[in-house]
């Protein structure tokens, strides 16, 4: 981060899942007017997903977030949390139960700018990852790439464009109020709680390789 010389510069990460000819792709643009740094931590945050998220697939009436261990890697880190989800709507209820259940999700990310998001479903994989880049302090446009295991068939890109542009929509007006944009680099000027055990290993990476 900021102008090093290249001898310097951290190599672009190898993202897994990509060459996966078993997962069908899709991929799109998201406008956020905030720093990018606000729609990073957001995408690595577990515990908003019972809240802001609540119907589509976070279970409000479950919201406890159970214990877990970050990894890390040389330029990121992630995590595997036994998330409560809600029943699946849409065409998605045809192949799991209307009960809700409990979904391993990890969420990872990769400096600079990148997430991952990988949802272990009962009928299927589903992978987004997004690349939040900074246009100014104040606009980030994430690129994401949604990748599936079912529903593999150019009739279902409709509705899993629907999926990820909701999720994003319901994020929006929750990331875009907070303050200050730009995630403090002082780990003491913001309350962290257990849950925010990813998102500080995320602050604590970003100041370790910024540059001034």
């Amino acid at each position: 981060m900021g102008d090093v010389l290249e001898t310097e510069r951290s190599p672009i990460p190898e993202l897994p899942n990509f060459d996966d000819v078993k997962l069908k792709s899709l991929h799109g643009d998201f406008l956020w007017h905030t720093h990018y740094s606000r729609v990073m931590e957001n995408a690595l945050d577990f515990a908003h997903a019972p809240f802001v998220h609540a119907g589509s697939f976070g279970d409000k009436d479950r919201p406890q977030i159970a214990e877990f261990t970050v990894e890390n890697h040389p330029t990121g880190a992630g995590a595997t949390v036994m998330v409560n989800a809600s029943a699946p709507k849409g065409i998605w209820s045809f192949l799991a139960s209307k009960k809700p259940s409990v979904i391993k999700t990890r969420t990872a990310f990769f400096l600079p700018n990148i997430t991952v998001l990988e949802v272990n479903l009962v009928f299927g994989r589903l992978l987004i990852y997004s690349a939040h880049v900074p246009i100014d302090d104040q606009t980030t446009v994430s690129k994401w790439i949604n990748l599936r295991s079912f529903f593999t068939g150019n009739w279902a890109d409709a509705d899993a464009r629907k999926r990820v542009l909701k999720v994003f929509n319901q994020d929006k007006p929750i990331v875009e109020s907070q303050h200050p944009k730009i995630v403090p680099y002082d780990l003491n000027e913001e309350l962290h709680v257990q849950s925010d055990a990813l998102q500080v290993e995320y602050r604590k990476m970003r100041r370790q390789f910024f540059k001034n």
